[in-house]
């Protein structure tokens, strides 16, 4: 029994539950009694109102018993069940009527007794459930009573201690100001990566446009080689940073062998990238020794499982060159290395690339339905209409055009004879009729092809 119950149980103190019930059961029979009576002797009016009065005391001790289902049933079957019985027996009028009215009250009073008795033992529960909530609230309070008394206590000591944070903070900052002072001089006059030995991307953009500039002075190419690990990131997350850290200087040390010559720089630009400038060297050589090096580093048999190529590491390297002129810059260079750099680690690495410079090209050829039969003056009019100024020039069977460069836009026409156009490390043939168009800055070599010289036009463009 829960306490709701137990107070229930004990609402009146000076009888026991039994006695209470008995005493309303009797209070009801003699109530009971009195319209038994009256019906019987055929006052049905009166023992409607004395029935009237008994269902009024049944719903009042409905109310005043909070619903106790022996006490409230006592009274209503002792008072208001018989006369009902009584009353469905006779033939007076209104006597059936009454006696189903007064069934009906005692049905619908006992009915509510029960769920009374529940909702008022919910109520008095929650009750009892916002009293303990409040014991719990005044135990808060005091308990934070007591942590505030502690509390006061530490004030004295958190000052001191504070004090001493703001001065160790001060002192830290100082000290951060001064180690970051300090890294960005180092930073300035360093031109060196320290964990490599090669040199740094400051070292290298610095020597890139001093070497471009001389190259142009010269008439002479420069090649540029851009080196990228194959999947650096995975090695560098499962073989950890001491083997990282071997492998870099391993590729570094063999980088650095191919830049001896003055001009030469191997340089290592971020985590996985190094680049070597190699002043004065046609884009065919440096493709050379950019596979040479590649093959160098897949010879080492580095492991790392998630390559393709024989779960060894390896490397891809974009191969760029160039005569400079003056619609050419350093950055022009730097953006064909790194476009053939993208395109040899695109389909999983170990490749070389050479920016291949015939791609970007406009080759025409002879339209004879458009043209009619080849002619050389007319040739030489569609290049004077297109604002070019042609000149002939023969080229020789034993006398190629040699590593030669032109400083303006120029278009080469075939006039007679087949010419082989090499641009670095590329060849194409042009036959009779054809015009080939070149952007200023490109390294070529110009040769007959068979045993009869060629004649070609030589046609820069025009007031440039």
């Amino acid at each position: 029994m829960s306490p709701a119950q137990q107070q229930f149980g004990s609402a009146h103190p000076e009888r026991s539950l039994l006695g209470l019930a008995v005493m309303n059961a009797l209070a009801g029979l003699a109530w009971g009694g009195l319209a038994l009576g009256m019906a019987w002797h055929g006052e049905i009016e009166h023992a409607a109102l004395v029935l009237l009065v008994v269902a009024g005391l049944a719903v009042s001790k409905l109310a005043l018993c909070q619903g106790h289902l022996p006490v409230v049933i006592g009274f209503v079957v002792t008072g208001l069940v018989p006369p009902a019985l009584l009353l469905a027996s006779l033939q007076a009028e209104f006597a059936q009527p009454l006696a189903i009215a007064t069934l009906a009250a005692a049905i619908f009073i006992m009915a509510n007794a029960v769920p009374l008795r529940r909702h008022l033992l919910k109520r008095l529960e929650d009750a009892e459930t916002i009293e303990e909530l409040r014991r719990q609230l005044d135990e808060a309070r005091e308990q934070v009573e007591t942590l505030s008394v502690a509390q006061r206590g530490l004030k004295e000591k958190q000052g001191t201690a504070e004090q001493e944070v703001r001065r160790l903070g001060a002192d830290l900052k100082l000290a951060e100001g001064k180690a970051r002072a300090l890294a960005d001089t180092l930073q300035r006059v360093s031109l060196v990566c320290p964990q490599t030995g090669l040199a740094n991307q400051r070292n290298f953009e610095n020597t890139l446009g001093v070497e471009f500039r001389r190259a142009m002075r010269a008439g002479q190419p420069i090649s540029l080689l851009l080196v990228d690990i194959d999947l650096y990131d995975h090695y560098a997350r499962h073989y950890g940073s001491q083997l990282v850290d071997s492998l870099v200087k391993r590729l570094a040390k063999g980088l650095g062998t191919y830049g001896r010559r003055a001009g030469d720089l191997a340089a290592r630009l971020e985590n996985s990238r190094f680049a070597l400038l190699l002043p004065g060297c046609p884009g065919r050589n440096a493709h050379r020794i950019a596979e040479t090096f590649r093959k160098r580093v897949e010879a080492l048999k580095v492991r790392n499982e998630a390559s393709p190529h024989e779960g060894v590491v390896t490397v891809n390297v974009g191969v760029a060159a160039l005569v400079p002129t003056r619609g050419s810059d350093e950055q022009t260079l730097l953006k064909r290395a790194e476009a053939a750099r993208y395109e040899a680690g695109f389909s999983d690495g170990n490749r070389v690339v050479l920016y291949r410079t015939l791609d970007a090209l406009k080759l025409e050829h002879w339209n004879a339905s458009a043209d009619g039969a080849f002619d050389p003056d007319t040739l030489e009019q569609k290049l004077l209409i297109r604002g070019f100024d042609p000149q002939r020039t023969v080229i020789d069977v034993d006398r190629p055009y040699a590593d030669h460069a032109y400083e303006r836009e120029t278009a080469v026409a075939t006039i007679s004879g087949e010419l082989r156009v090499d641009i670095e490390g590329q060849s194409l043939n042009l036959r009779q009729g054809d015009t080939l168009y070149l952007p200023p800055g490109i390294t070529l070599c110009l040769e007959a092809v068979g045993e009869r010289p060629c004649l070609i036009f030589e046609a820069p463009a025009a007031g440039a």
